[in-house]
């Protein structure tokens, strides 16, 4: 017996000894990831993971995604710096096992590069020991460069004519093809916080499994989407007073991206989105109801519609708008008749969605209980414009129950379709709509949209999907080249069918998915009418 428990003493010895072990070697991993995202300048909007092994590369041979996404001269950017550079045994060497990180930036010149690559060494190495190795690889010619008061490198890479700036010190690489961006990084610019570094290593922790991940940070994703449009937008943006991070992983899978994880948002400011963290799940049961010329849209689902109210009024009032919309409430209830608290309200469904066709109309969907009821009790508040189409004579009435979704239909147009009550600021939009439904020619009936529902949640909070083809004369004329030109290229965006984002609540923060998949080769093109004015 004493020598059975002398044995089982040892072997929790060694199990403890082991774990202490590997923690210590956790901790050196983390505190050396963390000297290397202190590069990163605070701008960035997502921080990229990938393990530098052979395995992962196995995993991305001839996968297409990444190259799609990226575009073609990126991507054989990065492919000839791979050949040439990071395959050089000495090179991998010190990166073996690492995580290479790549940080993403708004672009303010179409022609400057956005990435910025970083990784931790395996080993301390001076810059005239990188150099006596650069000097030995073929196909790259090596500059030495200033930065400040730092030693860097400008690396030319075979025939491109695409400089690569590199940087090595405190046991930690930076490089970029942009040499602004490689001089944000090193110089005095203010950098990502502590917070979203440990956003990022605590990320690379629970993901191990995961070939690649990304770390995303909500406040900079407004200013890096509308540094995409050739100009300023005139639009209400649900992604401002955003915060927190989404931490997403990667699912393989060889004709699609798929990724889930969970976000976290602060819920003392005044984010719109952060009104549907208290409601749970629900189905998306409205997208039965979209056109098929559908380009983009959003679905939001609602599981207590008191509850949204309440935090629908807790934002507006922080805003300090919530006393005057609700005197407009009361002047429609003094003169006309209609207490919207009471009529309007008692029928909204659980479900509303924003949409945009293909020719750049925008539009409202209301799930509602009954239909008749509500066109009723609107119509007092309204006038005709045309058969079944009316003009509300009151402003921001939408605004007040649904928050910032809405707040674009300030006198809308409207119409009712079943149980289905649609907004739009184009009358003549309304009456395509109604077409559309009336003809079931709907997104849902499209083969392309039934596959892609396949691989998507079936109930969300909140729902954004991206049709690319018609979206392409919406890229056209309002987002920047070559992002717009990639929605035509056949090696670009064009291959994809679709981009989708899902957020559903779960107590604090959202777990979400996000899904683009690869189009059908035999696509049949989707009608494009023209609208008419009723």
């Amino acid at each position: 017996m004493k020598k059975v428990i002398a044995l089982i003493i040892l072997l929790i010895a060694a199990i403890f000894a082991v774990a202490a072990l590997y923690f210590s070697k956790v901790n050196v991993s983390n505190r050396n990831n963390g000297v290397v995202l202190s590069y990163i300048p605070a701008d960035a909007c997502l921080v990229a993971s990938v393990r530098f092994d052979k395995a992962t590369s196995e995993i991305f041979d001839d996968y297409e995604g990444f190259e799609t996404l990226l575009g073609r001269d990126e991507f054989r950017k990065l492919s000839s710096l791979n050949d040439t550079l990071l395959s050089y045994p000495a090179i991998s060497n010190l990166l073996n096992e690492s995580n290479i990180y790549f940080s993403v930036h708004a672009k303010n010149d179409d022609k400057e590069d956005n990435l910025l690559f970083l990784a931790a060494l395996n080993k301390k190495i001076s810059t005239a020991e990188l150099q006596s190795i650069l000097k030995t690889v073929k196909n790259i010619s090596v500059e030495n460069l200033k930065i400040g008061d730092k030693e860097a490198f400008n690396i030319n890479v075979g025939t491109s004519k695409n400089n690569f700036f590199l940087f090595v010190g405190n046991n930690a690489v930076v490089a970029s093809f942009s040499k602004k961006l490689l001089e944000k990084s090193l110089g005095n610019m203010p950098k990502i916080s502590n917070e979203y570094i440990g956003q990022i290593t605590s990320g690379g922790q629970r993901s191990e499994n995961s070939p690649f991940n990304i770390y995303i940070n909500h406040s900079q994703v407004n200013s890096f989407t509308e540094s995409f449009y050739s100009f300023p937008k005139n639009k209400s943006n649900l992604l401002a007073e955003l915060s927190g991070y989404s931490s997403l992983n990667m699912n393989f899978k060889s004709d699609a991206l798929m990724f889930n994880g969970i976000s976290t948002i602060d819920t003392n400011k005044s984010a719109y989105l952060a009104c549907f963290l208290h409601q749970k799940p629900i189905r998306n049961d409205i997208i039965k109801a979209l056109p098929q010329i559908t380009a983009a849209y959003t679905v939001f689902g609602i599981f207590d519609y008191r509850l949204f109210f309440n935090d629908v009024a807790a934002l507006l009032t922080r805003r300090g708008q919530y006393d005057e919309l609700k005197k407009k409430i009361q002047q429609v209830k003094s003169e006309t008749g209609i207490d919207l608290e009471r009529d309007l309200k008692s029928y909204l469904g659980n479900e509303f969605a924003l949409i945009q066709l293909s020719n750049q109309e925008k539009l409202a969907v209301i799930h509602v209980k009954n239909g008749d009821k509500v066109d009723f009790f609107l119509q007092p508040v309204s006038s005709v414009y045309a058969e079944n189409i009316h003009h509300v004579n009151y402003s921001e009435i939408f605004y007040n129950y649904f928050g910032d979704a809405l707040k674009p239909f300030y006198k809308p147009f409207y119409t009712v379709v079943d149980n289905y009550l649609i907004l739009s600021n184009s009358a003549a939009a309304l009456n395509q709509f109604t077409i559309e439904y009336k003809r079931d020619l709907l997104l849902n009936n499209t083969e392309n949209f039934n596959d892609f529902t396949k691989y998507t949640a079936n109930q969300s909070n909140i729902s954004f999907f991206l049709n690319i083809k018609n979206f392409r004369q919406i890229a056209a004329s309002d987002l920047k080249s070559p992002i717009s030109k990639s929605f035509k290229d056949e090696e670009g965006l064009k291959k994809f069918y679709s981009f989708s984002w899902q957020w559903s609540s779960d107590r604090d923060h959202f777990f979400t998915n996000f899904y683009a998949n690869f189009s059908r080769q035999k696509q049949q093109p989707d009608s494009l009418p023209k609208f008419t004015q009723p």
